[in-house]
């Protein structure tokens, strides 16, 4: 074309053409919206039923117990936990019942003998055989038992358990059936306890100055009151002598063996007269309420008929009118009565005239705070957490089976979802406490607490190291703990205290926190080691069917090792949620029974299809020569967990960074713990189990990386170090605990104590798996070679192309790992 010609005009602009959108791009908000439904379904039926009786209304009345005011729903929830495991029951209608119903029908239970509504719901649960049998009862699905049904025994029980009591206190060994002995008979005084309305402090106050009273407490005041109140002028009348010379020689002998404890009164005339007339002389207001009935009771025999009916008569006007003097229990009383007798109406009458006329002297504060706990309760917010942990552990495992972006995304984007109540979980306990800035106060919160740390670290390393590895190790340590701290939770009210000195939100807002903050980083660092083995068992399975040639014995081995090693650790997690959930009582125990042993069955299957195909696999041409291999469909899933150069060096970066963090939070704490108890205790280090095993991270954690840094261990030998730190971390939070001695010797509990060793075990297989010969899968985490970029060409974006520089050969690999196997002094 010459200057001269026109031009073609140029075609018209279309704008940036847009980019496609990524597979499965909309599987994270799915799964987001599954989640937001699944949380809002729980706040719509979280509320009790307020028709016929407005349970929601008593569920938030205000209370004092375990030294802190909460709502009465909470006692409800924390003794129906003890006793049943539960916090909510089933009624004789099959319908399932929240805890303060249950509350509710306990109070109105009247006497022993009455025996209401609330003796013939299964509610105790009793687990142990040889107890089942002493009770003369079969074992059934759920393993809960009414007091109807018990209380045949209870005679036998009580007898057998004060035998085991004392064998507790004299700290002398007790067999397993003694144990769950005791375990019964504190269940069944804490119901008889409910049922007495000995507890909690349901009176509050009605002018200042005055404290919180028990309706149980207030009933025996009145009627030991009423009780010196008759007797004192009885003993007066009989000690007349007129009077006193009525009493026949029988009943001196009766009053001197009931009243003196004598097995053989005293026969002479003028002793007995004196003894008995001592007795008459004493003041009644020294006597306990059940001596005072005792001898009303037996004055009573000495005197005539009609004496005797005036006296009961006084006795019980003296008692009415002493409890009359206190209006709110009236009140209380009155709405126990109209349950009883089955009128909503009047029993929400009363209810409200409560609320209106009754807690003036309680705080507007107060009463917001307990009615909040009411709805945080209900909410069950960890319980939440929990499943949507699981959820996220499921999103992980079948991100390494394909659709791996999606997949990784939904379980990061759904970990914030989560982290966002779990934060706020822990938030509203310190509202509920007052004390803010403090996370931890007992065994309870620390295992929530820590969840929580490890769930933020987790998500940090997954923005850091997007390869999946934060996301599964969040959401396995989150499910972990909150099993733990549901195992706790279930020995009491989570958010009491657990002793006297912690009683500084200071240090516990320091060294409390810094020292979990260490056991959070710890554990990471260790499960990301755990991470770094399991994927190192993939790298051997592939690696092996890759392999020229037919396998060795040797061979065959340490894959079996490694395909038996693999499969377990899945397995293990799967079994621990299917036990886990049959606690939660999700699902059925005999259900989780027969899933646990279809999920073993099936992964040892797995692991022999796999040894099978390897021991089958020959990798010879048609002339016999070794070529390499190809990984079967039966093992594709390992090309994904494998571990290359780049999976290892990210993995080893974030144990490096996560131990580091460690170290430096472990030695904060612990020098802080030292300062503490040099305020507390008068020194600074006492060698309690407790700060040894405080001592045992930063140590363990300072030999990691001094091992690290001198050279002595790599990549592999930094996870196996991590994983002993789990061991180590483990013993720390909850091994010295169940010593029994010290000054942190609270918290024992044969479960931890049991899933301490269970604990321990599976991490020593993951440390001796670790150990497998390098030679098996360290050729691939060489860095890839005879790959480069190609020039790029005008107007196109630059790829990669194959190098002219060969690959070494499969056959040379071989020999390579020969050779090496045949030195000393591997580094690990």
């Amino acid at each position: 074309m010459t200057p001269t010609e026109p031009t073609a005009p140029l075609p018209p602009t279309t704008g940036t053409a847009t980019r496609p959108r990524p597979r499965g791009w909309f599987i994270p908000w799915l799964v987001l919206a599954i989640a937001a439904i699944y949380v809002l379904s729980v706040i719509g039926r979280m509320n009790p039923p307020s028709k016929p009786f407005n349970l929601e209304s008593l569920a938030r009345l205000p209370v004092i117990d375990g030294g802190r005011m909460k709502p009465l729903e909470t006692v409800a929830r924390v003794n129906l936990r003890m006793i049943s495991q539960r916090e909510t029951f089933v009624d004789d209608a099959g319908d399932t019942q929240p805890a303060i119903r249950w509350y509710l029908d306990v109070i109105a239970s009247g006497s022993k003998e009455a025996h209401g509504k609330a003796w013939k719901y299964r509610v105790f649960r009793i687990e142990n055989d040889q107890l089942l049998a002493e009770l003369g009862l079969k074992p059934r699905e759920g393993l809960r038992y009414s007091l109807d049904e018990i209380a045949p025994q209870i005679g036998k029980l009580d007898a057998r358990a004060r035998t085991a009591f004392r064998k507790k206190m004299d700290k002398k060994p007790m067999d397993l059936l003694e144990v769950k002995l005791l375990e019964l008979s504190e269940r069944l005084e804490l119901f008889f306890n409910l049922a007495n309305l000995t507890s909690p402090l349901m009176v509050p106050p009605q002018s200042p100055g005055e404290e919180w009273n028990s309706i149980g407490r207030l009933r025996a005041d009145s009627r030991k009151a009423a009780l010196v109140a008759v007797l004192k002028p009885t003993q007066e009348q009989l000690a007349v002598p007129e009077r006193f010379a009525k009493i026949t020689a029988d009943q001196r002998n009766e009053l001197l063996i009931r009243l003196g404890g004598y097995v053989t009164p005293p026969m002479d005339p003028a002793v007995v007269d004196r003894i008995l007339l001592g007795f008459l002389s004493e003041k009644p207001d020294a006597l306990s309420g059940n001596d005072l009935a005792e001898r009303l009771i037996t004055l009573g025999e000495i005197m005539t008929e009609q004496e005797n009916a005036t006296l009961l008569s006084l006795a019980s006007a003296a008692e009415s009118q002493g409890f009359a003097q206190n209006a709110a229990a009236q009140q209380w009383l009155k709405m126990i009565e109209t349950f009883q007798a089955s009128k909503p109406d009047e029993f929400n009458t009363a209810l409200q005239e409560y609320r209106d006329k009754y807690l003036t002297q309680v705080s507007s504060y107060d009463i917001t705070k307990t009615s909040a706990e009411a709805y945080y309760n209900r909410f069950a917010p960890f319980y939440i957490c929990t499943a949507l942990y699981v959820l996220v552990f499921t999103l992980c495992a079948l991100s390494w089976l394909g659709m791996t972006e999606p997949l990784r995304k939904s379980a990061f984007y759904l970990l914030y979802f989560t982290l966002i109540i779990h934060t706020a979980a822990l938030i509203a306990r310190m509202y509920f406490q007052d004390r803010w800035s403090v996370f931890v106060t007992n065994l309870y919160s620390s295992a929530v607490f820590i969840g929580w740390g490890c769930v933020v670290m987790g998500l940090i390393l997954e923005k850091l190291y997007p390869i999946g590895i934060g996301n599964t190790v969040a959401a396995v340590l989150g499910v972990g703990t909150a099993i733990i701290s549901h195992n706790l939770g279930a020995g009491g009210d989570t958010l009491e205290m657990m002793q006297a000195v912690l009683d500084t939100n200071f240090w516990l807002s320091t060294h409390v926190t810094t020292v979990t903050f260490g056991y959070t980083a710890t554990f990471v660092a260790g499960f990301i080691g755990a991470a770094y083995i399991a994927r190192m068992l993939a790298t051997i399975i592939r690696n092996s069917f890759q392999e020229p040639g037919k396998a060795s014995p040797a061979d065959l081995l340490v894959f079996s090792l490694a395909a038996f090693g693999l499969t377990a650790i899945p397995v293990m997690l799967v079994g621990i949620g299917l036990n886990s959930a049959a606690d939660f009582e999700v699902i059925p125990r005999f259900i989780a029974d027969i899933l646990t042993f279809l999920v073993i069955a099936a992964g040892t299957v797995y692991a022999l299809v796999l040894l099978f195909a390897r021991a089958s696999t020959e990798n010879l041409d048609a002339q016999g020569h070794p070529i390499t291999g190809t990984v079967p469909v039966v093992a594709r899933a390992m090309n994904n967990l494998a571990l290359d150069a780049d999976a290892s060096k990210k993995l080893t970066q974030m144990i490096y960074g996560v131990v580091c963090f460690a170290t430096l939070l472990s030695f904060v704490g612990t020098v802080l713990g030292g300062i503490w108890a040099d305020q507390s205790w008068g020194r600074f280090w006492g060698w309690d189990p407790k700060e040894n095993g405080a001592v045992l991270i930063v140590l363990w954690n300072a030999l990691i990386l001094h091992a690290r840094w001198a050279g002595l261990v790599r990549d592999r030998g930094l996870a196996v170090l991590a994983v002993v730190g789990n061991m180590i971390t483990a013993w720390s939070w909850f091994g010295t605990n169940q010593l029994g001695i010290g000054l942190h010797n609270y918290g024992f509990d044969s479960r931890l104590a049991k899933g301490c060793r269970y604990f321990w075990l599976s991490q020593t297989a993951i440390i001796a798996l670790g150990l497998l010969p390098r030679s098996y899968w360290g050729s691939s985490l060489k860095a890839i070679r005879g790959t480069a970029v190609a020039p790029l060409a005008s107007g196109t974006p630059g790829s990669v192309v194959q190098s002219p520089v060969p690959n070494l050969s499969a056959a040379n690999e071989s020999h390579a790992r020969q050779t090496k196997n045949k030195k000393n002094g591997k580094k690990r």
